[in-house]
């Protein structure tokens, strides 16, 4: 095997989509680049790109290699840090996460436990389920949380074996109906998806993504209304709830002072396999940094505190 700035080429190249472009990126003569990259096809045994009249494009034997490289360079990336003089004077957390208010809340919890005097570096984005997962098996984040319906577990268990993922369970809880206070439905028992002509559904863009009516990351039944709005904005979503007494749409429990910001109510309803779960997911091997640990337990401590939120 080459060095590893070998690695950190191909990378390039992938990204690039051509070894001219990418050269520029890296300010290499093109000849050297093309150069490195067949030394690097060979010690391999392997053509990592095929060459085409627009460019490059990994081949199958290519992506698996070029998804382990980008995860060794985030490994030695990490290592960099732990190593550097200043590390011991900052706080980071990398994450990719579903678009739920309660993790939203819990990150805050967790910025108020840090010291005002270290530098902070944090990485926070939302992603559907495969999303989440190709992006830390891609080494593009360092942990994940995969939220998946607990009746797929199987599934997503075997997709993260396959992408040598490791998990740790956080919680299992049902969807609740989410209106505004001054919503009929707020004022009544629901138990079931409001079939009426006169309600608007608005859901969030990352849960649609996996919508496809055979349940994994959406309720089932959800596809079937009549009126729907989607967004990929959680401000957004949630304001419009707020401010229409007929929209409504459905969320995990949400924490209390999200709720009366809003002057939002959320209320359990009935639907087959309304199971889900919410799994914290990371790479073989990987080693939690004690800001990993602390965002961990202030998400123990999110949840205990969500029992409150909910009206029967």
């Amino acid at each position: 095997m080459n060095n590893i700035l070998h690695l950190k080429y191909a990378v390039e190249v992938e990204k690039a989509g051509s070894i001219s472009k990418a050269a520029e990126a890296l300010f290499l003569a093109q000849p050297h680049l093309s150069k490195a990259i067949r030394e690097l096809e060979g010690s391999l045994g392997a053509a990592i790109f095929k060459r085409t009249s627009r460019g490059v494009i990994p081949t199958a034997r290519g992506k698996e290699f070029l998804r382990r490289a980008r995860v060794v360079l985030k490994q030695l990336e990490g290592m960099e840090e732990v190593f550097k003089p200043s590390s011991s004077l900052r706080h980071g957390l990398d994450l990719c996460v579903p678009p739920a208010c309660y993790l939203s809340t819990v990150l805050s919890a967790y910025l108020q436990e840090l010291d005002p005097e270290k530098e902070v570096e944090i990485h926070f984005c939302h992603s559907h389920a495969n999303g989440t997962m190709n992006r830390i098996a891609d080494g593009e984040n360092d942990l994940g949380i995969l939220r998946y319906q607990s009746a797929y577990e199987p599934y997503y268990r075997k997709a993260l074996q396959d992408k040598e993922l490791r998990y740790k369970e956080i919680w299992e809880f049902s969807y609740l109906l989410l209106s505004a206070r001054i919503s009929l439905l707020s004022k009544k028992s629901v138990t079931a998806i409001p079939s009426s002509s006169s309600y608007t559904l608005v859901l969030h863009g990352d849960v649609t993504l996996s919508m496809t009516g055979k349940g994994q990351d959406g309720v089932p039944g959800w596809e079937a209304s009549g009126k729907k709005i989607v967004v990929h904005d959680k401000a957004t979503q949630l304001d419009l709830v707020s401010r229409f007494p007929n929209y409504y749409t459905f969320e995990s429990p949400m924490p209390i002072d999200v709720l009366t910001q809003y002057d939002l109510v959320q209320r359990p309803f009935q639907l087959p396999d309304n199971r889900y779960k919410d799994v914290l997911i990371f790479r073989s091997g990987y080693e939690f940094t004690d800001d990993e640990l602390m965002y961990y337990k202030k998400i123990k401590e999110g949840i205990q505190a969500l029992g409150s939120s909910v009206k029967s």
